[in-house]
């Protein structure tokens, strides 16, 4: 795989018709290695500790993957939670949206997509 697109930062952007979300899998696997999550303070060693080491960076993106669309029984998921928190900003950045008082429809609530 091209070392490039392994360490690839994250990037949130609109391609033609989608949304991509997308990190190279060295990338996502360092941020959890050197973030707070996996380096709590350990009092016995008076200094941050790191919990877990990546040592397969794909099995460990496919798992990333995986639990962020692990769905509950309404049928959210992780990642449908950050969407929905995002939603909520572009609305109040004013971002393609204009306000709709309209009652809700069954028709409405139909999926008209491609």
């Amino acid at each position: 795989m091209n070392k490039f697109l392994a360490g690839q930062p994250l990037q949130v952007g609109v391609e033609g018709d989608e949304l991509v979300i997308r990190i190279g899998v060295d990338t996502l696997a360092y941020a959890f290695e050197v973030g707070d999550v996996n380096n709590p303070f350990n009092e016995a060693a008076d200094d941050f500790v790191r919990s877990w080491q990546v040592v397969d960076k794909y099995k460990f993106a496919k798992g990333v993957a995986n639990r962020l669309c692990d769905e509950r029984e309404d049928g959210s998921t992780p990642i449908t939670d950050i969407l929905d928190e995002a939603y909520i900003r572009a609305v109040e950045d004013d971002m393609g949206v204009e306000e709709d008082q309209r009652l809700v429809t069954d028709e409405m609530n139909e999926y008209h997509g491609a």
